[in-house]
């Protein structure tokens, strides 16, 4: 008799469950449709497809700024190439006048050339990384 007890009420309780389920199963179909007709503004998917533009156009974002830090990279490398030969000519050009008997005058121009030869040396150069400081703080 107890064991007829329990499995009426374990009989009863599965009924129960089944509903349940059934029921379950029910509203989710009705959500799962709703949200397969849903619109860009539909309140269902809308953070998720909001969050999946975000995150392609940071994407973008950072492979575009990746590729202009590598162009800077390359414009300073030849600026400071072009620096250095700048310096190798005027060295070779001073060591020329040192040479000759006639007196040259300095040409006007020399502080410009000599403040650009120093803005190509990079001493108040700060990256944008943050890794790199200029070399002045590094003799400091």
């Amino acid at each position: 008799a107890l064991l007829q007890r329990r499995r009426d009420s374990a009989s009863a309780a599965l009924s129960l469950k089944t509903r349940e389920l059934d029921e379950s199963r029910r509203r989710f179909e009705q959500e799962e449709q709703l949200q397969s007709t849903c619109t860009w503004n539909c309140i269902w998917n809308s953070a998720v497809q909001q969050a999946a533009r975000f995150y392609d156009r940071r994407q973008l974002h950072e492979t575009l700024v990746r590729s202009q830090l590598a162009a800077l990279r390359s414009l300073e490398a030849r600026l400071r190439q072009a620096g250095q030969t700048v310096r190798a000519l005027e060295l070779g050009r001073d060591a020329a006048r040192a040479g000759s008997s006639t007196p040259v005058l300095r040409s006007r121009s020399r502080p410009l050339d000599e403040m650009s030869i120093r803005s190509c040396d990079n001493d108040e150069f700060f990256s944008c990384c943050g890794s790199d400081f200029s070399d002045s703080d590094e003799r400091a």
